[in-house]
């Protein structure tokens, strides 16, 4: 019993209890009083608390002295994704479609690049229609049309279309920005020098006094209803308005005035017909009525449209090549248009204040945001002269400017402007805008 207890003692871990299989036998001897069956069990008792306390014991250090498992890392494959290419798509290859027919006295010139030829002829058509709509109410060689008969007319009102008014508000405008020198109730003046330059003779003196009292916007009267008068000032905003609705109309005070839009009809002309085509999905084009311009974006692989800056005579090279897009741009002058009588060259523009042609030979070469403004700008110049125009540049709506004229000493430079090399027999002025541009230098 003794050699049972002493194995189990060995292997029992430290209790807290301080009693022993040896100690209790001792108290049983002594005592003397115990039988050996009581001694049995209370060893038995004590034997299977003390196997309890063991397994307990062991049991709590088990937990306590758990050893910690090293989870592995997984690595999770890297999947190779391939690269989609995306399909390149072939945009059609634009091709350029060209269309000339006269207009106007003059030839109409348009170019269009589209993708393909029943394209190109919507964009045309659409251009020409505009065109021929227009030309009904503007052109001053047409005895029946809309500007024609306002003249006539003369101190009865007549109603306005938008586009007869819309010219008129562009009229009234560039009349303020040049001073006066560009003037479209001339028409006395340009009646009477036309028979001149028919009959190569000069008008009389008396004959241009009389034709100035019938000139001038003083003898316009503008108005919307009876009763209320236009401020020609405010012309430009009324313009703006649902002319359609509520109409301008016009009443011409003197007797035998007569209204000549022809300085700017044809730039008035070719932007309308420009929107027309641009509306119709196109926008590289360009149209040429008589040498005044109006470009879109640059061709297929190029910077712009090449223009050739014609210099101040027929047989003179060009002054300069220009890389140019998304403008306008206009030449005006007398390479063409004017007459000898007496030894003396007359232009076919007119100075209002004097009632006299231009005798000095000059060109003016504009570039613009608008066929319109590129027109009335170079007619504007060639009036004032190069140092008029130096004074009035900066106000225009005009990004540059070529103005050349023959004179026998040169003009000083203006100071908006920045002087160019000028041939041997004329001199030359390029006006600019330097915060502006529409074009690249050649």
């Amino acid at each position: 019993m003794n050699l049972l207890t002493s194995l189990a003692v060995a292997r029992m871990p430290t209790l807290s209890s301080s009693y022993t299989f040896n100690g209790l036998a001792s108290r049983v001897n002594d005592r003397g009083c115990r039988s050996s069956w009581t001694a049995l069990a209370a060893a038995l008792a004590w034997m299977i608390l003390i196997l309890e306390g063991y397994v307990v014991g062991q049991t709590s250090q088990s937990q306590l002295e758990r050893p910690q498992l090293e989870r592995p890392q997984l690595e999770r494959p890297q999947l190779e994704r391939p690269q989609l290419e995306r399909p390149q798509l072939e945009r059609p290859q634009l091709e350029r479609y060209e269309y000339s027919t006269p207009t106007m006295g003059t030839m109409l010139h348009l170019v269009v690049y589209a993708n393909d030829e029943t394209r190109a002829q919507l964009a045309i058509d659409a251009g020409l229609d505009e065109i021929e709509r227009l030309i009904p109410i503007l052109n001053n060689y047409d005895p029946t049309s809309e500007v024609s008969r306002l003249s006539h007319a003369a101190s009865n009102p007549s109603s306005l279309s938008s586009d007869l008014a819309g010219t008129l508000a562009v009229a009234k405008r560039w009349h303020d920005l040049s001073i006066g020198q560009f003037d479209v109730t001339v028409g006395p003046l340009t009646r009477l020098w036309s028979r001149a330059r028919k009959e190569k003779r000069l008008p009389d003196p008396s004959e241009i006094v009389e034709a100035q009292k019938r000139i001038g916007w003083k003898n316009l009267r503008l108005f919307q209803t009876e009763s209320t008068a236009t401020d020609l000032d405010q012309l430009s905003n009324l313009v703006q308005a649902n002319l359609n609705e509520h109409p301008l109309h016009a009443e011409l005070l003197a007797e035998g005035m007569t209204i000549d839009v022809s300085g700017l009809a044809t730039g008035y002309i070719i932007d309308r017909a420009f929107e027309a085509i641009v509306r119709s999905g196109h926008d590289c084009i360009l149209i040429d009525i008589g040498g005044d311009i109006r470009l879109g974006s640059p061709p297929p692989e190029t910077q712009g449209w090449t223009i050739e800056i014609a210099g101040i005579g027929k047989n003179s090279p060009p002054l300069c090549k220009r890389l140019l897009h998304s403008c306008a741009i206009t030449t005006s002058g007398d390479l063409n248009q004017f007459v000898e009588i007496d030894g003396h060259r007359y232009s076919h523009l007119i100075d209002p204040i004097t009632g006299n042609p231009l005798e000095r030979r000059q060109s003016a070469t504009v570039i613009a945001a608008t066929a319109i403004d590129a027109d009335a700008g170079a007619t504007a110049l060639c009036l004032l002269g190069m140092e008029n125009s130096s004074q009035q540049f900066d106000a225009m709506p005009v990004t540059e400017a070529y103005l050349m004229e023959v004179s026998k000493e040169n003009a000083a430079a203006p100071r908006s402007s920045d002087s160019i090399q000028s041939p041997k027999n004329y001199d030359v002025v390029r006006y600019r805008h330097l915060f502006q541009s529409s074009a690249a230098e050649d």
